[in-house]
């Protein structure tokens, strides 16, 4: 039973190292602009437009359904 719990607090300690090191990283970056920012932007702005053409899609089709019926 000790040398379970002896394998489980040294897993502990490696996933506690790993994520020092994972948060150092962060942080070192942290305050930085992000790589891809204008890349983003890009797909944030044509995602806009498919959602604006989807609905007025929707809207069009909404509107022949009810003139038809």
């Amino acid at each position: 039973m000790l040398a379970g719990f002896e394998d489980e607090r040294s897993q502990y300690r490696l996933r506690l190292e790993d994520a020092k090191r994972r948060l150092a990283s962060y942080q070192s970056r942290q305050g930085g602009k992000f790589g891809f920012e204008d890349e983003l932007a890009d797909k944030r702005r044509r995602l806009l437009e498919i959602e604006k053409e989807l609905a007025d899609d929707a809207m069009a089709s909404a509107s022949r359904i009810e003139g038809a019926g």
